[in-house]
């Protein structure tokens, strides 16, 4: 019941969507000690943008892991266009191989993105949850959501400071045993929608 609250609350008051227009791409599961995650992706969002980005993630314990992404924006009818880097940690406090219901985990991380017109630091506080579900066939489904709550300081000429929120929805389906196909629809206070989708490899 303890954990069952603290879940509860950590997606609440803890979290929010990806900054920008990175998203997730990746269940709430950590990565264990020594593995690696690499993945490649797509999005499309509302007036036309369009993106393309990778991330890399590293295990460090068995709790603990971080990662990197970089990403580039073409704007379509937006005014900005840019790159983005963001790193990332996260710790995990529920664990579905242990008996738990889900897979939870927090984190936080900083991301800068250097625009035509402006440049952006945000910094990230995400709460994460998925459920792994296995098929027949031995391959699984997991569904996963994110919760993002953003802090980003905006430089366009004069700097104004503010916060952003947004919500990830998606599922990583296991289509090798070291390879899956990430879907993702991103709900933002400053992207209006996205929808992402990529591959990811673990070794």
């Amino acid at each position: 019941m303890k954990k069952i609250f603290l879940a509860a609350s950590a997606l609440f008051l803890a979290t929010s969507v990806q900054a920008q227009f990175l998203g997730q791409l990746s269940d709430a599961r950590v990565l264990d000690p020594g593995r690696s995650l690499i993945g490649g992706y797509v999005g499309v969002y509302d007036d036309n943008a369009v993106s393309v980005f990778g991330q890399y993630r590293y295990g460090f314990t068995q709790a603990v892991d971080g990662g990197f992404k970089m990403g580039f924006l073409d704007p379509g009818s937006r005014s900005d266009g840019g790159v983005a880097l963001n790193g990332d940690a996260r710790y995990q406090i529920m664990f579905q191989k242990q008996q738990d219901p889900v897979d939870l985990s927090l984190g936080g991380g900083l991301e800068f993105f250097f625009g035509d017109n402006s440049t952006i630091v945000s910094f990230l506080f995400n709460g994460m949850v998925s459920h792994r579900l296995a098929t027949q066939g031995g391959r699984a489904i997991t569904p996963y959501g994110r919760m993002q709550l953003r802090i980003q300081r905006n430089s366009n000429g004069s700097t104004v400071t503010d916060g952003e929120f947004g919500v990830n929805m998606g599922g990583e389906f296991e289509m090798a045993q070291a390879v899956s196909l990430a879907a993702e629809l991103q709900l933002d206070s400053s992207v209006d929608f996205g929808l992402l989708f990529g591959l990811n490899y673990r070794f």
